[in-house]
Parts: structure tokens; sequence; C-alpha cells
């Protein structure tokens, strides 16, 4: 079965999730398996509809509000072709006025949760400028440049002018049309003949003459590691040609011709993922050389103000714990109350889906883990 393209809440979405209240906000993360292991997936499903029925006794939810949210919920997760759509998991909120699904490439652990908030801790991980990563599809017809995360994958303009082939016969052909490249196609077409093949590297040479700069442009804007997929001579040329670039040491030897976004990014994490996480620990690395300047800070009051203008680099926030209080944002001052009481919120979970928002890096570490050996720790941009 064709996956589905993943998703994560758009910016409006999270915002949405983030500020939501209700008697019973069910979410729901679980991940599939596919193959022998399939059947796991029934013996999940029963597990995370049990937690959420009872989470919803536990609120007080009358029966009949229980069966009307429930009903839709196990619907979908008992019908196989939703699921199966998925390469990693799904992620489900459902309330008495939302109602969201999320196609995700990643595993998340198995949660079914209700309260009066939704549980978005888990998708703090997928996103952030750290999480990044490009993903560059080779044919030899046609070269796509993909901006990604772990949760998303969202093609560029390889070139800024015009995403369509050009034919690369002659270097007089290129030079003819310097602001139209966005492919590469052969004389005879993309389909690569063998006659093609031993033409190849001159072929994406000059290719790579004309279009190079503007690449390299590209993703120096917002630099982050390069997986190539492709088949292992296009793969080849092309690392002894784009030497400027940040390329992962490991690749994707397979055409990319019939696959989808889904499948390039389900493809493509596991080899970013090692780079993407050496870039984390430069970030945890970075807080511990800041402890004690201006550009470092366990206030939750200065934190949440400044992930409201968009200054922070990265937060980390501990595991497990919450910090309840109240939150004005036109008065800018916040309230920190020693229990959760009416109209408080979670100030760790405001603080990270902010931070989210504004493009920064969230860390949901072990409490012994936060940097500084503090509760709460920030990290502001330069």
């Amino acid at each position: 079965m064709t996956k589905r393209q993943p998703t994560l809440p758009s910016d409006p979405d999270f915002e949405d999730l983030v500020a939501h209240r209700d008697a019973a906000c069910i979410s729901v993360y679980l991940p599939v398996e596919h193959g022998p292991a399939t059947p796991l997936n029934g013996v999940r499903i029963d597990s995370v509809l049990h937690d959420c029925h009872r989470g919803l006794v536990r609120q007080g939810v009358a029966g009949e509000t229980r069966g009307e949210l429930l009903a839709p919920l196990e619907r979908w997760l008992r019908d196989e072709r939703c699921w199966q759509a998925a390469s990693g998991g799904v992620a489900i909120f459902r309330s008495t006025t939302i109602n969201r699904r999320y196609i995700l490439p990643v595993r998340l652990p198995l949660r079914g949760v209700v309260a009066d908030r939704f549980y978005v801790k888990p998708l703090f991980r997928l996103g952030g400028s750290r999480a990044r990563f490009y993903v560059v599809a080779l044919q030899l017809g046609r070269v796509r440049l993909y901006e990604a995360t772990p949760g998303r994958i969202d093609e560029l303009d390889l070139t800024g002018v015009r995403p369509d082939s050009i034919a690369l016969a002659t270097s007089t052909d290129a030079e003819r049309h310097p602001d139209e490249v966005g492919s590469v196609a052969t004389d005879e077409g993309a389909s690569g003949s063998g006659d093609d093949l031993a033409e190849l590297p001159g072929k994406l040479g000059r290719f790579l003459r004309i279009v190079g700069d503007r690449l390299v442009e590209r993703v120096s804007e917002e630099p982050a590691p390069i997986v190539l997929v492709g088949e292992e001579q296009l793969v080849t040329v092309f690392r002894e040609a784009a030497c400027d670039l940040d390329l992962v040491e490991g690749a994707v030897l397979t055409n990319p011709a019939g696959m989808t976004e889904a499948g390039l990014l389900a493809a493509s994490w596991p080899i970013a993922k090692p780079r993407v996480h050496e870039l984390r620990l430069a970030a945890v690395a970075r807080a511990q050389r800041l402890e004690g300047s201006l550009l470092i800070s366990h206030d939750v009051e200065e934190i949440l103000l400044a992930a409201d203008e968009g200054r922070l680099d990265a937060l980390f926030i501990p595991q497990g714990h919450s910090l309840w209080g109240r939150l004005d944002r036109s008065a800018q001052a916040v309230e920190v109350l020693d229990e959760k009481r009416p109209g408080a919120v979670d100030l760790y979970d405001e603080a990270a889906a902010r931070s989210v928002l504004s493009g920064a890096d969230v860390f949901v570490v072990d409490p012994s883990n936060v940097p500084g050996g503090a509760d709460l720790a920030a990290t502001f941009r330069d």
C-alpha cells in the first residue's frame, strides 16, 4: 500500500493544540508495525483504547459522551487502511470539538493520555533547526532538493527560477539558459541508456557547474546535513563534484524516480539521524560553555518571554515534570504556583510550544541532565 505523506501540525494547528482546553482531551500515539510484526498493532490498539477509556472515567466524563469520543477513534484505529499507511506511527488528538490525525515517519512511544489539555511533548523532538536535514534525490534526468525533519519533508525550488527540465546535451545549451536550470536531462531523455551512463560524469559535471553555486547558496542560508538518494554511480559523481556541501557519509543507494516524499523521508532519516544527534549534543555542550553568562537562563519568566519574542536558541525541560502557573502575555507577567489550580497551565509546555513555533530546539531530558543542574534551562541566540 502507498504510504501517506508524513505530516506534523502546521504552526496554527500546533498553537490550537497547545491552547485547547476541554474536560476530555484525548492524545494517542501509536507506533505501527509492518510485515511479520503486524499483529502487534492490534494488541497496541486494544491497550491504548483501554487507557483512553480509563482516562475518560477518571475525568468524570459521562458514559454517552465517552462513547461519542471513543467510537470514531476506535473505528479509525481498527481500519487497517489507516494505520497501515503510516511508515512510523500515528498521532491522534480528539476532544468534543477537535479531531486531528497525523501520519508520522518515526516511531513514538505508545501512549493514550486523557487530560484537560492535549499531550504534545512527544512532538517537540520532531522539529527544530537541529532536527533539520536536506535530501538530494538524484536521477539521470532530474535532481530534486528537499528540506526535512523527522516528521516533515518539503520540496524546495532548486534554482529559484524554474523547476522544469532543460537539456544539457552540450555546454552551449547550458550557457544559453543559465537561469532556467532545475533538472538535468540527457540527450535521449531521462530513462538512462548505456550511452547515457557512459557520458554521465561529463553531463552531471556540467549540471553541477551551472547549479552548484545556487545549491550551496540555498542550503547555506540554513545549514544542515545533506543525505543523497540515488544509484551508486550518480552518488559517487555528485560527491566528487559537490565537495563544498555538507554531505552525510552514508547514502540511500536506489533510484528515487518512483519514491514518494514519504518514502524519501523514511529512507533518508536513518542516514541523517546520527548527524542530527551530533548537532543536538553540540547544543548541550554550548549550554555548558555558556553557564554563568547572559546567553543562558534558568528563570522561567525570562525564558517564557524570550520564547514569545523568538530569542531562544535551545530549551531544556525535564521529562515527566510539570511547572504549574499562570501566564499573562499582555502584561508580560508569569505567576508560578505550588500546585495545579483552575486556570493554570504547565509553564514547561508553554515554553516548549512557543520555542518550537519560533524555530528554537526543544530537548526533553532526564531531570538530572538539565544544563546547570537546574529545573529548566534555555540558551539565547547570539
